[in-house]
């Protein structure tokens, strides 16, 4: 299958037995971006924000706009390896423990509009060029959530 388009997402988090993830942080992110490029390998990345946030250790609630940003600018030296973007909210359950998955992003950043506005200006950058990419949304929580997120990127200004 010549013409497949294989794509590489970063992910963080949860430890698994085994061993840690290998791509995570906004660092090793570009350094796979590099290893690509040098290798000229028919491969892209899907850029799975919130872990970009986990990896980095960028809490929603005491976002760091300035560690964020350094990373947006690292990876986005890379855009055209950014093939997809994978996207999802977080909400506290009854029980009070987050919930990844569910929720958009006004529950992510507990109604905070100023860190979710640099978090997707974060998303804007790189993805503001003429590239087409895939979303991939994943929410768990139902309809409104999903039109909530969707309804946030259309506010963007592409």
């Amino acid at each position: 299958y010549p013409d497949v388009l294989i794509v590489i997402e970063n992910r963080a988090g949860s430890v698994y037995h085994g061993g840690r993830f290998l791509v995570g942080k906004a660092k090793e992110i570009v350094a796979l971006c590099e290893l690509i490029k040098a290798d000229d390998l028919k491969l892209g990345v899907v850029l799975d924000f919130p872990q970009l946030l986990t990896a980095e250790n960028i809490d929603p609630l005491k976002f760091k706009e300035a560690k964020y940003q350094a990373a947006i600018q690292m990876i986005s030296e890379h855009c055209d390896l950014i093939k997809g973007i994978h996207i999802w909210g977080k909400k506290k359950s009854a029980t009070r423990r987050w919930v990844a998955h569910s929720g958009n992003f006004d529950t992510y950043f507990c109604g905070n509009q100023e860190v979710k506005n640099v978090f997707l200006m974060g998303i804007h950058e790189i993805c503001n060029d003429d590239c087409r990419r895939f979303l991939v949304p994943e929410v768990n929580s139902g309809i409104d959530d999903l039109a909530s997120i969707i309804k946030d990127f259309t506010c963007l200004e592409w």
